[in-house]
């Protein structure tokens, strides 16, 4: 991907409409991380809870 990124031609434009997916997907990639660290905690402490 950012291969990719640095092969775009530097217009203001596209260039920005690209750093912005590029942002907004490491984004979403993170938030989706957290969201699985979240539930596979809930899950563990449910689990010891139950013990």
């Amino acid at each position: 991907m950012v291969v990719y990124l640095s092969l775009v031609p530097t217009l203001p434009g596209p260039s920005d409409a690209m750093t912005r997916l590029s942002a907004t997907s490491s984004d979403i990639q993170a938030t989706l991380y957290n969201f699985q660290v979240t539930l596979k905690l809930q899950v563990v402490t449910a689990g010891t809870s139950h013990i």
